[in-house]
């Protein structure tokens, strides 16, 4: 359970919650409703499809294997706070079926605060919910957003100060991929949309960034998370970054049975280690009551667990 406290009312505080207010206000009375996102086609393929499961170590098994021997303690174990966040805000998302949807956390805590005076945020996952990156830009950071799925020339013309677009996806290889979109509401074909994916260092290079520090990182990008996080967790590359706000997605082990299960959820977590190596302590759980996503417990029909959530990391223990 996240324990959260407002005491002290700083005036970054105060701003940033004028900054939602203003947000908030904006979303109600825009003129010009942004439609819903359409059904992809595409079929995402990424590391939670079996065949392309890397074997662990049999060191790393056995380390996994002391606590992790059912399902529900891997579940347990990433809801646990390594650190606190005394001052926390939840920034932009949408209303969806009662609950709000692509917010993100952020952390007022003076040692992992942002500020509006040099903050550089790098969102990758857009689709076409912009609230977080338009509140974030209006508190003064340069947001720059990252997603090959959808149209350029629609996210375009919103473009607020201090947001930067680019029409690429973050992956651990160079390539391009094509998504095919279904209009919901006729028979009409929808965008054919091709998008480029890249590497982290490529992406960096590509900006001119190489010497620039990423302050808040966002990663929303729908299981390929686990492609990357283990070249993100080496060699310095996320040194700049206090903040890192991912969804993780593992709801591949619905249509597995028990032991495979497992083999994916130790990988998994072996994945999430790289980021604590770098000093990234889990801070904020918030799970995705989705009902396709929802793993039931073998034996227990009425024990359902959230297999998409996310996670505020804040960069405060050791490197090592």
């Amino acid at each position: 359970m996240t324990r959260v406290s407002f005491i002290s009312v700083t005036p970054l505080t105060l701003y940033m919650l004028a900054l939602i207010l203003y947000g908030s206000l904006m979303t109600l009375t825009s003129l010009t409703p942004k439609p819903e996102p359409p059904t992809t086609h595409t079929v995402t393929t990424n590391y939670q499809d079996e065949d392309q499961l890397p074997q662990l170590s049999n060191r790393a098994k056995r380390s996994h294997s002391r606590w992790l021997r059912e399902a529900k303690d891997f579940y347990h174990r990433v809801r646990i706070p390594e650190t606190y966040c005394s001052k926390v805000i939840s920034v932009g998302g949408t209303r969806c079926k009662g609950n709000v949807d692509n917010n993100k956390y952020v952390c007022l805590d003076p040692d992992v605060a942002l500020n509006s005076s040099n903050c550089t945020i790098y969102s990758f996952g857009i689709g076409y919910d912009v609230t977080f990156d338009d509140q974030m830009s209006y508190f003064g950071c340069e947001v720059h957003m990252f997603d090959p799925t959808i149209n350029h020339s629609r996210l375009a013309s919103q473009l607020q100060p201090h947001q930067h677009f680019y029409h690429i996806g973050l992956d651990a290889i160079t390539y391009n991929k094509t998504f095919v979109w279904n209009n919901e509401d006729d028979d009409k074909p929808g965008d054919v949309i091709v998008g480029d994916f890249d590497t982290w260092d490529h992406i960096r290079a590509h900006l001119h960034h190489q010497n620039t520090p990423v302050h808040y990182l966002k990663l929303d990008i729908e299981g390929y998370e686990w492609r990357i996080l283990e070249e993100l967790g080496s060699n310095g590359r996320l040194a700049g970054v206090k903040q890192l706000a991912i969804e993780l997605h593992t709801s591949v082990i619905i249509d597995y049975p028990d032991y495979k299960v497992l083999e994916f959820l130790m990988w998994f977590w072996d994945k999430l280690e790289a980021l604590h190596r770098q000093g990234f302590l889990r801070a904020i759980y918030q799970p995705t009551l989705v009902e396709e996503s929802m793993y039931t417990v073998p034996g227990n029909t009425s024990y359902k667990i959230p297999t998409c959530f996310e996670l505020l990391y804040l960069r405060r223990g050791p490197v090592y």
